[in-house]
């Protein structure tokens, strides 16, 4: 990454010493798709590709490092958003935004890390981008990285009391994978916040089915089971 006041120090000298290709980038790079750049030369394809390529880079590393960039420092994912955002303005190449950390693995992993570091809105925007990406492309997504970005989002919902939300996402989950104990497990909690009781037994029973030896289900089961007065089966769960 070499911010672009190192860029603009560059004199006609610098470029006329190296190679030919070289020195067509770095002098376009403050070219536009829509022909309004500098110094207005080229447009659309007429742009090297090396430089509409390092003109997205630059743009998606200044926006995440830099406090000073237009509105402010954002999480990447936040950053791939306004950029994409801004392709139809002439902005930025289509395809060469497309080669910016945008892949459906690379946007989990930064929403992975937006959450392990308490920046939950962040992550949350990462895991919907890659159900966004899947809805776009299915092919694109893997089965697992959808669940696991739709049971990463139900948990942030949950956490924030909007259990629809959670609940959709979660019954897509096990809907897509039916033998994810925690999934049904999750979706048997947010029903409840839902006050859906008889489908929360069903669900905290099925991630008992699958997974006997989890003692948090077997003590929510036990609770839904006080809940239906079957005091022998709570009883027998809170035994084991």
């Amino acid at each position: 990454y070499m911010p672009r006041r190192h860029i603009m120090k560059k004199t006609q000298d610098d470029l006329a010493q190296m190679p030919p290709a070289v020195g067509q980038i770095l002098s376009s790079l403050y070219e536009r798709p829509d022909g309004r750049g500098i110094p207005g030369a080229f447009s659309g394809q007429q742009i090297p590709w090396g430089a509409r390529l390092i003109a997205a880079v630059d743009a998606f590393c200044d926006l995440t490092a830099n406090p000073r960039a237009p509105g402010g420092r954002c999480e990447a994912s936040l950053a791939l958003d306004r950029m994409h955002d801004e392709v139809h303005r002439g902005l930025f190449d289509a395809d060469a935004l497309a080669m910016v950390p945008d892949d459906p693995d690379g946007v989990y992993n930064l929403a992975l890390v937006d959450l392990k570091q308490a920046r939950v809105d962040a992550a949350l925007a990462g895991f919907e981008r890659v159900l966004a990406l899947e809805r776009g492309n299915p092919e694109g997504v893997t089965r697992e990285l959808k669940n696991q970005s739709l049971n990463n989002a139900a948990v942030i919902y949950y956490s924030r009391g909007e259990f629809t939300d959670a609940e959709a996402a979660l019954a897509e989950a096990v809907a897509q994978k039916p033998d994810d104990a925690s999934a049904w497990f999750n979706l048997g909690l947010t029903r409840q916040k839902l006050g859906r009781a008889a489908e929360a037994h069903d669900a905290l029973q099925r991630a008992r089915i699958l997974d006997g030896a989890d003692v948090a289900i077997a003590r929510a089961l036990a609770l839904a089971e006080l809940g239906r007065q079957n005091w022998v089966a709570a009883v027998a769960l809170l035994m084991e």
